[in-house]
């Protein structure tokens, strides 16, 4: 654990404030920073809790942090605040708290208040959440509180520039290391909440279901066949210039931010934001690409062709045409089949009724059935090797190898061969003797052995494993959604303009100028102590 490298900082990070204070009377600055940025603020955020490098867990679909604490993680952040205020006290009063404040340390670019959000326990990230906000008003039980959003939401562009580009909003930071315990109350799923009321939901939807009608529309592309009247074939043209006209300006959009932001800056994000990047930057060109090939087939003809202009005049000429798909035409379609159906399962997961489906079956995918497939791989590659020897079959080449291989596969499909007759295929090839009837009675043990093992244990087993990650996620369907949702959200924050984002329609914050600047805040009315007020009053 980190203690700072100070004798000040010793005594910070091992809550000795007597010794603390007597350093700082004595001349101990506390304006000391460590070998990687951290000061003394981002060192009682460290301690508060015994997640150390939670920071680099970023899954993208969903993850395993349930950001609950364990044993007595909530003792232990609580004096890591009290120390905290105490530092914070000390700092004001020779003026330097604003700046250690946001100081950001050097390897992570976190300030004490983002690193609390990615490796801090949730009693000090609402500790120091409760910092940012001031008191409007208290009428009675009722408390209206002001959020400013400036380090906390993503960035508005032209109104709160990054100092650098690896600075993270503590929103970012919350989703990206999956803090479930955040997302799931507090003042930060307020801010969800008006977000996804106001814009992103309706924004989102519109997103997938033009999806759905690009996937129509490559569907109708695969499978129709040109007829032989020109209306048919100029519905079919028109469905080719909707295919290349869908997307083009999100095209040009994601193409104008490339160059601008340069190749570094605008991939470095995370994987689900860089699918719809990629996304949006190949869908448009790659099917310009099958329209000017199907195209070309109709200017083929005749050197004159080349003049025909008219929809009508080129379904026309589609009609007398047409050849068989070339490769090219064939290797792009495949592409954007693939592409066009990972949008869509992807798009699925914003939807509440459907999204912890898709959650689950991308960890069975990713944890149950990699297992299972390396340890089925051991079971095969052993059972083929021992199958290729009692066989007789060795240094006879890799041809051989595989057939007993698929002898193994096929047996674990349930297709077992009691005659054995399929057995000695592969020994006719090489034209050698026939196996003894021990030999044979032995063979088929092993591959009922293998049979046993694959079919019975190992499926079962995976069935079992599943069955578990099924009942872990469906558990906290819920709450695994409020991630998917939360990253959602910050995606689209980062595809809006800022002329979009200050739309009346989709603002969900109040602006508030003076002569220096301008800042975004949001207000909060809440009545925690409303039950206990109306029992004081009744009484």
């Amino acid at each position: 654990c980190n203690y700072g490298e100070y004798p000040l900082a010793f005594a910070a990070c091992t809550n000795q404030r007597r010794v603390f204070d007597y350093l700082v009377s004595q001349g101990a600055s506390l304006e000391l920073v460590t070998t990687e940025g951290y000061n003394l603020l981002h060192l009682m955020v460290l301690h508060s809790s015994r997640r150390d490098g939670l920071e680099n867990v970023q899954h993208e679909w969903g993850g395993d942090f349930d950001g609950t604490g364990q044993g007595g993680e909530e003792e232990e952040s609580a004096w890591c605040c009290d120390m905290y205020d105490h530092v914070e006290e000390l700092m004001r009063r020779e003026g330097i708290y604003e700046r250690m404040s946001n100081l950001r340390c050097h390897k992570e670019h976190h300030t004490p208040l983002s690193l609390s959000a990615a490796r801090g326990s949730l009693k000090m990230f609402n500790h120091l959440l409760d910092k940012l906000m001031t008191t409007e008003w208290i009428y009675g039980p009722v408390t209206c509180r002001r959020l400013y959003l400036k380090g906390v939401d993503v960035p508005l562009e032209g109104l709160e520039e990054k100092d650098h580009q690896e600075e993270l909003s503590v929103l970012e930071v919350v989703v990206s290391c999956q803090r479930l315990d955040i997302l799931d109350s507090g003042e930060l799923k307020k801010v969800l909440d008006q977000k996804w009321n106001r814009y992103a939901k309706q924004k989102f939807r519109s997103k997938f279901w033009l999806g759905v009608g690009f996937g129509l529309l490559l569907m109708i592309l695969s499978t129709t066949e040109p007829g032989s009247s020109p209306s048919w074939n100029l519905w079919l043209t028109v469905v080719e210039l909707l295919s290349v006209v869908l997307y083009m300006d999100k095209f040009v959009r994601e193409l104008t931010r490339l160059v601008g932001q340069g190749r570094t800056a605008y991939f470095n994000t995370n994987r689900a934001h860089l699918f719809d990047r990629v996304y949006m930057l190949l869908t448009t060109p790659i099917a310009m690409v099958i329209v000017f090939l199907r195209w070309r087939k109709c200017f083929s003809r005749e050197p004159t062709d080349i003049a025909v202009c008219g929809l009508y005049m080129r379904a026309l000429c589609r009609q007398f045409s047409w050849e068989v798909t070339s490769q090219l035409e064939k290797f792009l379609l495949i592409v954007q089949s693939i592409l066009s159906s990972l949008n869509l399962f992807r798009g699925m997961m914003g939807f509440p009724e459907y999204g912890h489906f898709v959650l689950i079956i991308i960890q069975m995918l990713k944890h149950d059935t990699r297992k299972f497939l390396i340890i089925y791989s051991i079971f095969l590659l052993g059972f083929s090797q021992l199958l290729y020897v009692m066989l007789d079959l060795q240094n006879s080449g890799l041809t051989n190898f595989f057939s007993s291989m698929m002898i193994g596969f096929n047996a674990a499909l349930e297709q077992v061969d009691l005659d054995i007759e399929g057995l000695e295929l592969v020994r006719e090839k090489t034209k050698r003797m026939h196996l003894s009837y021990g030999n044979r009675l032995l063979v088929l043990f092993i591959v009922l052995l293998n049979f046993f093992l694959v079919s019975i244990v190992l499926i079962n087993l995976l069935i079992a494993m599943m069955s578990s990650t099924y009942e872990g996620i469906n558990q906290g369907a819920k709450t695994q959604w409020s991630l998917v949702r939360a990253r959602i959200i910050t995606n689209l924050d980062k595809e809006m303009s800022e002329a979009d984002r200050r739309d009346p329609t989709n603002m969900y914050w109040t602006e508030e100028a003076d002569a220096r600047r301008v800042r975004r805040f949001m207000t909060f009315i809440t009545s925690e102590r409303r039950q206990a007020f109306l029992q004081g009053v009744s009484s």
